[in-house]
């Protein structure tokens, strides 16, 4: 079964959104340069 239903898509869509969130929080608090 290769489907997605709107809401998989949308915690997918989610989580890459946590994610970018989450490392740019990251990178502010602790600057890698």
């Amino acid at each position: 079964m290769e489907f997605f239903d709107p809401w998989q898509i949308s915690i997918f869509f989610n989580i890459g959104i946590i994610a970018i969130s989450g490392k740019s929080i990251h990178n502010k608090k602790h600057p890698l340069s």
